[in-house]
């Protein structure tokens, strides 16, 4: 993703993006624990349902929001 910004910009895209995933991850890890404690251990269907419907969504998002790259000659 960092790609599409200019060279002064990379590092901070890739450290907002290192940044969000790891929020992420703790926030998605709190929350599957929450619906094994509440459901039980048949529980899991849930998660997997999100995680698995989760990247489509990320790319359709990706497609939207992003124009189409082209190419510069320098």
């Amino acid at each position: 993703m960092s790609d599409i910004f200019p060279k002064r910009a990379t590092g901070t895209v890739a450290g907002f993006g290192g940044f969000s995933g790891a929020v992420g991850g703790a926030l998605v890890a709190y929350a599957v624990g929450r619906i094994l404690q509440n459901i039980g251990t048949d529980g899991y269907t849930i998660p997997f349902a999100v995680a698995g419907t989760g990247y489509l969504i990320a790319l359709l998002i990706i497609h939207l929001l992003v124009p189409k790259i082209k190419t510069i000659l320098i």
